[in-house]
Order: C-alpha cells, then structure tokens, then sequence
C-alpha cells in the first residue's frame, strides 16, 4: 500500500505533497506529522496556513528514519 502511495505522488509533476496526503499514505496521525514538523524532522514551506512538503525533503526525511 505504501509503495502504491510513492508511485501515485512521487512523479516529476507533483513537487509537494500536503500534510493530509502524507498522513494517508504512510497511516500517521496529523498531530504525528505536524510533531516531525514542529521538531524540525520534516522540512515545510507554508502557505495561507497550509503546510507542504516537498518530495525531496520527504524522501530524505524517509531515508533517515
């Protein structure tokens, strides 16, 4: 399920991903996701309020965990 997830959001197209779509993918909380944010685990650009990732920082953020 979470290599189906990887392939559906880590094409060359889509450059961020939202907190919500994160949250899905790899089953975690919001409030874990925005724990890693806050910690500064996961790198953030901001936007009118809303958080996203881009996929280099989450790729790199998976291969450290």
């Amino acid at each position: 399920m979470v290599n189906e997830f990887f392939k559906s959001n880590f094409n060359s197209t889509n450059s961020f991903i939202t907190v919500e779509t994160l949250c899905k993918g790899l089953f975690l909380s919001r409030r874990t996701i925005y724990r890693r944010i806050a910690k500064g685990d996961i790198k953030t650009t901001k936007i009118s309020g809303c958080h996203f990732i881009k996929i280099y920082d989450l790729k790199k953020f998976i291969q450290e965990v």
